[in-house]
């Protein structure tokens, strides 16, 4: 098993906050952003290969905005034009989504 674990500690309007990133475990990811002025956190466990495309929104929901570390990361939005048109391939066969996918 492939392990990797990063803490850091970022600066926003928001104030100082910290953050731990599980990494890739196989399918499973962690994720953890806690703010001391803001007396808030979040804490993230998936269990899919694609767990990471999930933690931005989370967070900037959670936490009120925009986090450094998410653009850090830069792993792939679950609901971006690219992986909007491999579930579509799935599901539908290629000619149709990739029709629409061109079109825009």
């Amino acid at each position: 098993m492939r392990r990797s674990a990063i803490i850091g500690m970022q600066q926003t309007e928001n104030g100082n906050s910290f953050w731990h990133w599980g990494g890739n475990n196989n399918d499973t990811h962690a994720f953890v952003i806690a703010s001391e002025k803001q007396k808030s956190g979040v804490l993230i466990f998936t269990d899919s290969g694609n767990g990471h495309s999930i933690i931005p929104s989370i967070v900037e929901q959670a936490m009120g905005g925009k986090q450094p570390i998410t653009a850090w990361i830069n792993y792939e939005s679950y609901n971006s034009p690219a992986k909007n048109l491999l579930r579509a391939i799935s599901s539908e066969g290629i000619d149709a989504p990739l029709k629409r996918y061109l079109e825009k």
